[in-house]
């Protein structure tokens, strides 16, 4: 499902009270992981980051720009954790902006995404962008959750 943000201003600590809505046990500071790209060498700030509880099955990402190849692994890696422990992954994806993705990451993210699609269980959207609230309807279908 998707929820458009009325305000998307509201960025700081809405995180831990979403998935609190969505049947988290915990707050974040609970969290199995935590993963906080570094970014680049220069300390370019990390334009994808998620957080995770193990013990719900249950990762937030936020996007905020554009998504790197590097980024998408450390994420990936992590979803197949959730993945071996639970069977099914669910998902809160929160996206403030969207820049888009280098290309490897885009083809990971295609071939992952179709290569495990039984295991994912639900997945919430919350963004403001009116293309991806569009897209997102458009495929909603396609994630048996």
């Amino acid at each position: 499902h998707v929820q458009e943000r009325p305000d998307a201003r509201q960025q700081e600590h809405g995180s831990d009270r979403r998935l609190n809505r969505f049947g988290n046990r915990g707050e974040i500071g609970s969290f199995h992981a935590s993963c906080v790209m570094t970014g680049e060498p220069n300390g370019v700030k990390p334009m994808m980051h998620f957080d995770t509880d193990m013990d719900a099955g249950v990762i937030e990402f936020t996007v905020d720009g554009e998504v790197t190849r590097a980024e998408y692994d450390a994420a990936a890696t992590e979803m197949e954790a959730v993945i071996a422990r639970h069977g099914k992954l669910s998902a809160v994806a929160v996206i403030r902006s969207f820049a888009g993705m280098e290309l490897a990451a885009w083809w990971k993210d295609i071939s992952w995404g179709v290569g495990h699609l039984t295991r994912i269980g639900r997945v919430a959207m919350v963004t403001d962008i009116g293309w991806i609230v569009a897209a997102s309807r458009a495929t909603g279908w396609m994630v048996p959750g």
